[in-house]
């Protein structure tokens, strides 16, 4: 199941100091281990949780083009998607 929401993330920008950035973003749930199937034969891994960056925006000006898709930032954000996703409040992004 694909999502699509809004996160917002305080970031060091360097120069312009800390600011809210405002991430709209795709995001794909990790899926569990699948150790065996219910007749017994054997399961399959899991899949990893994806998110794309969709936009980021610092006070309504969009950044996105300057947003580096570090792993540390993507880290963040699935932290942050997984914390949402765990709410009852979600909208489900048909594809």
């Amino acid at each position: 199941m694909t999502y699509k929401t809004n996160l917002t993330l305080t970031l060091d920008l360097g120069v312009l100091g800390e600011r809210d950035v405002d991430f709209a973003v795709r995001y794909a749930p990790a899926t569990r281990d699948v150790m065996y199937l219910p007749n017994g034969d054997p399961g399959y891994p899991g899949d990893p949780a994806e998110l794309d960056i969709l936009s980021a925006k610092v006070g309504g000006v969009d950044i996105t083009a300057l947003v580096p898709e570090d792993d540390a930032l993507l880290y963040r954000l699935i932290e942050a998607a997984d914390e949402w996703a765990r709410e009852d409040s979600r909208e489900v992004d048909e594809p």
